[in-house]
Formats: C-alpha cells, sequence, structure tokens
C-alpha cells in the first residue's frame, strides 16, 4: 500500500468519525485498513474544522468529456494499426485543446483497450476460408462426440546444443583448443515422430525415420492406430480418425487400408492447424524437453527425452484438449472461417 494511497468514500467518511469520536490515528486506520499517514489528513481536518463532510474538490474541469473518451476509443478501434503518437495526432485534429499521449493512454486503459503484438498465424485462402467455416458450423454441435475422435499428426523437434561449459582461466593467457568445443557442419538434427491421442488415453510416439511416405505411414496406421483404437475402443464402429492432409494421409493407398481396418476418418480441411488439438499437445512437450536438465546430444537422446516427456502428459490434459473441440468450432465461424487464438 502507498503512503498517501487514496481513501474510499466511506472509509473517508467513517475516519471522519472516528476521529470526531476521539479515537486515535493508529485505531482509526486499522478500523478502516488504510495507514496513518493518510487517516491522519482527515482526522486533521476534522480536528481544524470540526466538520465531518470532506470538502467538494475543486479544480480544472476533465480535458476529455465522456462524448470525447468515446470518440476516442472508437478511433482507436477502427485505426487499430495505428501507432499511438499517430493517433494522438489524428484526435487532436478535432480537439480546441491538444491532449498529450499520457492522458490518452490513460483513457484508453480506463476503457480497457490495450496494444497488442498481431499473432504468427498460417495464411488461409479465400477457398479454404469458405470450407474452414462450412466444416465448423456442421460440427459445431457435436459434444461427446469429440471424445471418440483419434486425433493423429506428425512432429519434428531439433537436437539443442545446451550451455557451453565454464572454465576457469588466468587474464590475459594464450588461447589453447583445449578451451574449445569442436562444432561440426552437419546442419540442424532433428526427429520427426507420429502420435496421437483420443479422450481415453494416447499412443506411444513413433520415431519417422527419413521421409514420411504413404507406405510407411500406412505402417504406423495399421500398428499403431488401429491397435490403439481397438485397445481402448473394443472397436472402430464409432470411433473417428482424424488426420490432415498430407499427401500420404491422403493417398489413395492409403484411403484403401482404413477402409479394410474399418476406419472412419474425419473429413479435413487445409491450412487448420487451430482445429487439431493435437498441435498444443506437440506444443506442450516442446516446452516439457526444453524444461529438462539434461539436454539430449544426439537423435536417440532426443527421442528417448520425447517419449518419456508424452508418457508424462497427464492424461487430464488430452482429455481437455479433446473438450475443446466445439469450442475451436465455434470461435471458426464466429471469425467466418479466419484463423483463431487456438
Amino acid at each position: 500500500m502507498g503512503r498517501y494511497k487514496r481513501l474510499t468514500d466511506y472509509q473517508r467518511d467513517a475516519a471522519a468519525l472516528l476521529a470526531h469520536n476521539g479515537h486515535t490515528n493508529r485505531q482509526i486506520a486499522a478500523a478502516v485498513g488504510a495507514n496513518q499517514a493518510t487517516v491522519a489528513k482527515v482526522a486533521a481536518r476534522v480536528s481544524r474544522t470540526g466538520v465531518l463532510e470532506a470538502p467538494k474538490s475543486t479544480g480544472r474541469p476533465p480535458l476529455l468529456d465522456a462524448r470525447d473518451r468515446r470518440r476516442l476509443v472508437r478511433m482507436v478501434l477502427t485505426h487499430d494499426d495505428l501507432e499511438l503518437h499517430r493517433i494522438v495526432a489524428l484526435f487532436n485534429l478535432g480537439m480546441p485543446r491538444a491532449v498529450s499521449v499520457r492522458t490518452v493512454r490513460r483513457v484508453l486503459h480506463d476503457a480497457g483497450v490495450m496494444s497488442a503484438r498481431r499473432r504468427s498465424k498460417p495464411f488461409v485462402s479465400a477457398k479454404n476460408r469458405s470450407k474452414r467455416l462450412a466444416w465448423a458450423k456442421l460440427h459445431r454441435e457435436w459434444t461427446d462426440e469429440w471424445r471418440n475422435v483419434f486425433f493423429t499428426d506428425e512432429s519434428s523437434f531439433l537436437v539443442k546444443s545446451g550451455r557451453r561449459p565454464l572454465y576457469w582461466t588466468r587474464r590475459g593467457s594464450p588461447w589453447h583448443p583445449s578451451t574449445s568445443l569442436p562444432s561440426f557442419k552437419s546442419g540442424r538434427q532433428s526427429v520427426m515422430v507420429w502420435g496421437g491421442f483420443s479422450y481415453r488415453g494416447r499412443t506411444d510416439l513413433v520415431w519417422v525415420d527419413g521421409s514420411l511416405n504413404a507406405l510407411s505411414y500406412q505402417d504406423q496406421v495399421l500398428e499403431v492406430a488401429y491397435n490403439y483404437i481397438m485397445a481402448d475402443f473394443g472397436s472402430t464402429k464409432d470411433v473417428v480418425l482424424q488426420e490432415d492432409l498430407a499427401p500420404p494421409h491422403n493417398a489413395p493407398s492409403t484411403r484403401l487400408v482404413e477402409r479394410e481396418l474399418g476406419l472412419n476418418v474425419l473429413p479435413w480441411v487445409g491450412q487448420s492447424p487451430d482445429l487439431n488439438p493435437i498441435e498444443n499437445a506437440w506444443a506442450e512437450l516442446e516446452r516439457r524437453l526444453r524444461r529438462r536438465k539434461v539436454v539430449p546430444k544426439n537423435k536417440a537422446e532426443l527421442f528417448g527425452a520425447l517419449q518419456e516427456e508424452w508418457r508424462a502428459i497427464p492424461d487430464a490434459y488430452f482429455e481437455k484438449l479433446a473438450d475443446t473441440m466445439k469450442h475451436r468450432c465455434a470461435a471458426v465461424v464466429q471469425v467466418n472461417g479466419w484463423p483463431t487464438k487456438y
């Protein structure tokens, strides 16, 4: 609490009454929840004038009335790409007296208007925007149905070097090769993994060694996705497989394998990572990976760490992700198919 924090009307009236009845500043401060320095001013006024009511404040009226404030807020929201100094200059064109940047910032703050960095979102074409909107409208009434959807995807993770170790040396000592770490022009190392989850649980991660093609993806569908669905759901009848439109997923031979296995595939629309909650799971996995004290030094260590962290994510996290789908659909409908916050 600041030394001279302003009292509320109730605190001021209560402090004045207590001071009039002879209470000490310490007693008044404890009673009204303020510090002694603040209530002492009220007590001194009561002692000096004998009047309990605080005098009406005088001074220059506010520079901006309610109408000016509404105009300012409307201007900012209309020209939301302007910097603050340009907003002030534009607003002052219609004012008899110029207002400062500080005043404008305070008015906007009081109105709940603030600046923010634009988020980086994948490009959505006009065609896909229409498809996204239609897809979201078609599925926005789903509730418990999302708990029977098996979400799948691939993601790549980089092998990142840890901090370079410290060493002790004398100031001015000559450079020696023993004080350096060797580096190689091998490029960045990465590991691509495939995984899936539903409201009921998750698969283990699969290391996609090399480029993913239709044949290797079909092996994952047969050996991992199908076995997971049968183990957790008992059959493929009421389960829906979600996968994006990557060429290996959308290949005719892949669709044939999925039909032979009795898998129901959820129709998908391109440029829609915000509609696939597994993207959030990958982000959570990345955060957990970077919090590890021991940094993986190669691909094998990285994959082992990814498996450990993937298994350590609580089941409740995946349950919540599945339940966000109804909100994701509603958000896409609200913005007419444009990217959402998800």
